[in-house]
């Protein structure tokens, strides 16, 4: 499961737990001629939490479609352009 802060109009941000499947690249010709088309990334809004308390129901209640898709597509951009990888968290110091 990975986290995400959504910053709204609240003091604190909204934490979203949410799944992130890779999409596979396509495959422009196979030998006999045929291709494969590119599949997109997906990104499942699984829970969303406020001050420790599960808001899951109120938000997917509360909140349009569109502003879900453009959570969907913020977290689904940071996944693509790598996430929150940090090669210095892997990196030894001297």
């Amino acid at each position: 499961m990975r986290h995400w802060d959504w910053e709204v109009t609240t003091d604190e941000p909204v934490e979203v737990q949410y799944t992130y499947t890779k999409g596979e690249d396509g495959v422009r010709y196979y030998p006999d001629g045929s291709g494969l088309p590119p599949s997109p990334s997906s990104v499942e809004l699984v829970q969303f939490t406020y001050q420790g308390k599960d808001i899951t129901d109120l938000i997917f209640e509360l909140v349009s479609h569109k502003v879900l898709d453009e959570l969907q597509s913020e977290i689904s951009e940071f996944e693509e352009e790598g996430g929150g990888y940090d090669w210095e968290d892997y990196w030894e110091r001297d």
